[in-house]
């Protein structure tokens, strides 16, 4: 055929496709050291398209896969699923988080059944019974009916409540009728003798609406821990940065909890978590000062792991050149290489620059590139022998096409972001071109600049712009030594302008050298502490 052949499932990333774990590579830190005994309670952060969905996929994946050797217990939840809940009621997103948490754990169980310890009957009778009040449901003796049961309660409640939020209402309101108040773990357990669905599933109503909720679910998984002789659970939460203020403070209540009251022994507790979220300019970490009721602070609460390849580490490039490998080589186990698909390498290397580390941003950029490409031999109607591949022409103009039509979009920011934007870009182009044409006269070379300072008080001015991905905060990673000063001193935050932006909107001067600033100026604008990083007023 004329035009090489790629299908559309290779351009799809993990929340579009189902996820595999041969095509994953490791985003500068390695994820091994979650795939261990050694819990820890982590937040994942990195901006749309950095790869959170696949890291947290593939810790679940690769602790089921050592799951009779560390009896780690992997949970993966996405709060996309409970997302539609929250703009109703506070108490239905409760109830749809934990009995959500409560469904996937069992799941979870079920797919490993065969490797599950139990302990001895008399410990297992214990925690059954337990388990079995916790729930309000009646005891048994048998462990796999019990899980079975607490299964079809938490799916009932997706059916008979949250379908029908006018039924929490009256469930609260006639709580008095039937539990005779509130007591011990936030409810009282009377209701358990009753052998009609209808009062349990409205039992394990008010117990996951209530404002304890978070400690109902920790109550539930030490009595897993300890009838299945699991090391520990770790909940895997995805999107949490998705959910409105509101939301977000419960999901950081439930990890408030699990870091300081799930603990077995003095070297581990029974629970952990790892969570995927925005930068915090997009995050709603809920402080005292601010009047939230709880403090949750990234870096005492939890550790952080920042995910986003800068474009200065020495393997930017061959983590995506193995990143299409891997891929490619799925869906062509015979044609699989860089060369096999670009009429050049100086193609292939545009789209990674462009794609500012972002792995998303990489494969929407070769999709459209390779649409042009059909679209171009289509319209030219060729018919000679020539296997037509991705050319730098293509990847130019999905630059552009993307940049327009998906980054800078007017859904996205405000009037106030586009002026902030504009300034910024201003700036740079001034510089930039003042740079090129001196350059020739000079003896020593002064790079195209990409840097930034944007001074404390004057953050939030640019904070959607770094949470969709327009500018990147360098100083996350990196410090400021240094300022131009040509455009006057003073520190500030590091900030960097996105690639495909500068290309797009003008901020490099020639877009013909746009590969030989990205792979070179980008570099020399950083050394010695950004000391061609610039002040721009805002």
């Amino acid at each position: 055929m004329p035009v090489i052949q790629i299908p559309n499932a290779f351009f799809q990333h993990d929340a579009q496709s189902k996820f595999n774990p041969e095509t994953h590579i490791d985003p500068g830190f390695s994820i091994d050291k979650y795939i261990s005994k050694d819990g820890s309670n982590t937040l994942i952060e990195g901006i749309r398209g950095t790869g959170k969905t696949h890291i947290l996929k593939m810790i679940s994946t690769r602790l089921i896969e050592n799951f009779q050797t560390l009896r780690v217990l992997p949970v993966y939840i996405s709060m996309a699923e409970v997302a539609e809940y929250v703009t109703q009621d506070t108490s239905l997103f409760r109830i749809h988080l934990y009995s959500t948490i409560i469904i996937e754990a069992v799941n979870t169980i079920k797919i490993n059944k065969s490797t599950l310890n139990k302990k001895s009957t008399n410990i297992i009778n214990k925690v059954i019974s337990e388990l079995a009040e916790l729930f309000g449901l009646k005891e048994s003796n048998d462990i796999d009916y019990l899980i079975s049961e607490i299964e079809e309660y938490s799916n009932k409640l997706h059916q008979s409540v949250l379908n029908n939020p006018v039924k929490l209402s009256q469930i609260t309101k006639d709580l008095e009728e039937y539990s005779g108040g509130l007591s011990y773990h936030g409810i009282n357990a009377s209701a358990k003798s009753s052998t009609e669905d209808s009062l349990s599933i409205d039992y394990l109503t008010i117990r996951l609406s209530h404002l304890n909720a978070s400690k109902f679910i920790t109550q539930f998984f030490k009595y897993l821990c300890e009838l299945f002789d699991f090391h520990h659970t770790i909940l895997l939460i995805d999107e949490c940065s998705d959910l409105p203020p509101d939301a977000q403070t419960e999901i950081f209540r439930l990890f408030k909890l699990i870091r300081g009251g799930t603990r077995i022994s003095n070297d581990r507790n029974y629970l952990y978590f790892i969570g995927g979220v925005y930068p915090p300019q997009a995050t709603s970490y809920p402080s005292k000062a601010l009047g939230s009721a709880i403090d949750f602070e990234p870096g005492d609460d939890c550790s952080m792991e920042y995910l986003e390849i800068d474009i200065q580490v020495s393997f930017y490039e061959n983590f995506f050149n193995q990143l299409f490998y891997k891929k490619m080589k799925i869906f062509n186990p015979t044609s699989y290489n860089v060369s096999d698909y670009f009429e050049d390498e100086k193609a292939f290397l545009l789209a990674v620059y462009a794609s500012n580390g972002l792995p998303r941003r990489f494969f929407e950029i070769l999709h459209q590139s390779y649409e042009t490409l059909c679209e171009f031999y289509s319209s030219e109607q060729i018919n000679d022998n020539k296997t037509y591949k991705i050319r730098y022409s293509d990847v130019s103009s999905s630059i552009d096409k993307i940049v327009t039509s998906t980054i800078l979009t007017r859904s996205k920011f405000t009037k106030e972001d586009f002026e902030t934007f504009e300034k910024i870009v201003a700036a740079l182009k001034k510089r930039n071109k003042k740079v090129e044409t001196e350059s020739s006269s000079k003896n020593n070379y002064v790079p195209i600049n990409f840097y930034f300072t944007c001074p404390r008080s004057k953050e939030e001015l640019i904070g959607n712009l770094i949470s969709k991905g327009v500018i990147h905060n360098q100083s996350r990673t990196r410090s400021l030594k240094n300022s131009s000063t040509d455009t006057g001193t003073g520190k500030g935050l590091v900030m960097m302008i996105d690639l495909a932006i500068a290309f797009t909107e003008g901020a490099i001067p020639t877009k013909s050298k746009a590969l030989e600033y990205f792979k070179k100026d980008t570099k020399l604008s950083a050394k010695r502490g950004y000391e061609s990083c610039q002040s721009i007023s805002f």
